[in-house]
């Protein structure tokens, strides 16, 4: 009798430099069911191998005890490897979303455990970390660079249309309007906490993430 073993795997067809790496932790899998009763559960390799046949490379890379460590080590790998970029891997993603919901919960469950003062301090020391990395030289680098290529990834027309649109509909506002705008998006740049994880943050993005949609509200 099989012992449950969940477990991480590479399959690929050498002729074609064609690869997937995937995970397998359903209840009582083993390593001996791949592509013998497990043939992944992705819709490209299903394609791909429909198209091309059976792959010639079948590996096992790693074993696991919990189907959990098998998840945030195949997360892991996928992120290293820059998968998500790669035109040589099937994989569309870089993250396990059944990771990423685990890990959801779990944070969800230790928030729940924190008082009103824990959590006020750890979402400060969040928030001065996050601006202290923006402050320093490499973050006002790298924030420019991503500006900069969204600015070049415009043509000269399309620079050009954008800013005439915005430049029209700013005339076709009446002075009442303009006033009302201002008042809108001096309101929306307010700081406002919210009341389920102690976040602070302007009134426009905390509506639309926090208060009756936080994550932590219980």
């Amino acid at each position: 009798m099989n012992i449950y073993t969940p477990y991480t795997y590479l399959i690929g067809w050498s002729e074609h430099q064609i690869y997937y790496y995937g995970v397998r932790f359903a209840k009582n899998c083993h390593p001996n069911d791949l592509w013998k009763l497990y043939y992944t559960s992705s819709k490209r390799v299903k394609k791909f191998r429909k198209e091309h046949g059976e792959p010639d490379i079948i590996q096992i890379r790693k074993k696991f005890e919990c189907p959990e460590k098998a998840k945030l080590w195949e997360g892991t790998v996928l992120k290293k490897m820059n998968v998500k970029h790669r035109q040589d891997f099937l994989n569309i993603t870089d993250t396990n979303n059944i990771v990423s919901k685990a890990m959801s919960d779990g944070l969800k469950a230790h928030w729940a455990n924190l008082d009103t003062e824990q959590r006020k301090i750890r979402s400060k020391n969040a928030v001065d970390a996050m601006q202290a990395k923006r402050n320093t030289p490499e973050g006002r680098k790298e924030n420019s660079e991503k500006t900069g290529a969204r600015m070049r990834a415009l043509s000269k027309e399309e620079m050009y249309n954008h800013l005439s649109g915005v430049r029209s509909y700013h005339q076709s506002l009446s002075k009442e309007e303009r006033s009302n705008r201002g008042k809108m998006l001096a309101a929306m740049r307010k700081t406002v906490t919210c009341p389920h994880c102690d976040k602070t943050g302007s009134t426009g993005n905390m509506n639309r993430w926090h208060f009756d949609n936080c994550k932590f509200k219980i």
